[in-house]
């Protein structure tokens, strides 16, 4: 395997970069996101107990994972708002 030569070297980046750069990433995921809901609620609605035991634990998972995308963007958004209240002094 070749050895990239750049490998290490850092980059700054702005706040603002950065949340332009993750906003792809989250659109993808958004779109993940939406089909895992629709196929979960599907999934909720089968006659088979052990199917729906395995929807709803999808579905706690899920939800997990929406809190933590949500703590995610909260925390990129006191970056953003930190930065932009440092510009403006």
């Amino acid at each position: 395997m070749e050895c990239d030569s750049k490998a290490g070297e850092a980059k700054v980046i702005t706040a603002g970069e950065l949340v332009v750069i993750l906003g792809q990433y989250h659109s993808a995921i958004a779109r993940l996101g939406s089909g895992i809901i629709s196929l979960s609620g599907a999934l909720k609605r089968s006659e088979d107990a052990e199917v729906k035991q395995a929807a709803d634990e999808a579905w706690m998972k899920l939800n997990e994972f929406v809190d933590c995308m949500d703590g995610v963007a909260d925390g990129l958004n006191a970056l953003t708002q930190k930065k932009e209240a440092q510009n403006g002094e």
